[in-house]
């Protein structure tokens, strides 16, 4: 598996979502899928990057690991 990490990106909140007003439930949250990804073995990919370094990141975990089907 792979976990898209990162810190909150405000844009695009629309403060409706208990995810988007309560900063405290989002960090538990994150927490929690972090620690699943450590417990499972799951690749870690900082979401905060640029989309295509985020993409980059994503395809070379998917080469080195021969992901069947996957060129």
């Amino acid at each position: 598996g792979i976990l898209l990490d990162g810190q909150r990106v405000v844009v695009g909140n629309e403060g409706v979502h208990i995810h988007d007003t309560n900063e405290r439930l989002g960090e538990k949250v994150r927490r929690k899928h972090l620690d699943l990804a450590i417990e499972f073995g799951w690749h870690i990919v900082n979401a905060n990057q640029p989309r295509e370094k985020v993409f980059n990141d994503m395809l070379t975990i998917l080469r080195e690991n021969k992901i069947v089907g996957f060129i």
